[in-house]
């Protein structure tokens, strides 16, 4: 059995569904969020300040290279949570 082709029309569209556009879409901040990026901020924070403190305290240069390194990528991590944080504190108040 061999299907015949059957002819498009040119003039038939289809609908899209209506959808809210962006602009009416409001973004929800809860406290789970707020809270996890304080918790957040907080530990890479105190993680960052002990590295510090062990790349003054040690003498080895292996060591003080080791802890410089890593309390400079904790430090980026927790400045990076501080934006974070600070967006969704200043997205909840101008929610209100």
């Amino acid at each position: 059995m061999v299907r015949k082709k059957t002819a498009k029309k040119r003039g038939s569209k289809r609908k899209s569904s209506r959808r809210a556009s962006p602009s009416k879409r409001r973004a929800i901040v809860s406290r789970n969020k707020l809270n996890v990026a304080l918790i957040n901020l907080i530990l890479f924070s105190v993680l960052s300040l002990i590295s510090f403190g062990l790349y003054n305290m040690l003498s080895n240069e292996i060591y003080t290279n080791l802890f410089f390194m890593t309390s400079l990528i904790l430090g980026f991590v927790a400045i990076a949570f501080l934006m974070v944080y600070l967006v969704l504190v200043f997205m909840k108040w101008l929610k209100k």
